[in-house]
């Protein structure tokens, strides 16, 4: 079926509302992720970034220092519970509580590892041009 310009304006005023309403959107700044005039510098930087908020996002969570804590509270459950099958139900949560925190510990060390990785290549990347294109700089504190 051929749709000629009155039947399309007639299908489309049928699906939207009488009144027509505006958006106006003001972009003050984008900043992109991806471009195909990326140079291999900017990708990596991109990458860097997006896995530094992936740290801080963790880092604001601590959800590592919490299972951490739960743990220290179920030990201390464990040594002033006299009656035994609590203390079998009360050792399987403090096994369960700790291989959680092991995994998510395993997790921030793999992320840092990352962050590490990338900003070698960012740095190795460096190196070989003799130049720089972006302003980023890693600082590493214990």
């Amino acid at each position: 079926m051929l749709l000629t310009e009155s039947v399309f304006s007639e299908i489309v005023n049928s699906y939207l509302p009488q009144a027509f309403k505006q958006l106006d959107v003001d972009v003050s700044g984008m900043i992109f992720s991806h471009h195909p005039l990326f140079s291999r510098e900017h990708v990596l930087a991109s990458r860097l970034a997006q896995l530094y908020d992936q740290y801080l996002s963790r880092q604001h969570n601590n959800l590592t220092g919490h299972l951490t804590d739960k743990k220290q509270v179920q030990r201390c459950w464990l040594c002033n519970t006299p009656v035994l099958l609590l203390d079998v139900f009360l050792r399987g949560r403090n096994r369960s509580t700790r291989q959680l925190r092991d995994t998510e510990q395993e997790k921030d060390r793999t992320l840092l590892k990352s962050i590490i990785k990338v900003w070698k290549e960012v740095k190795s990347l460096r190196e070989f041009q003799k130049f720089t294109n972006t302003p980023f700089k890693l600082y590493l504190r214990r």
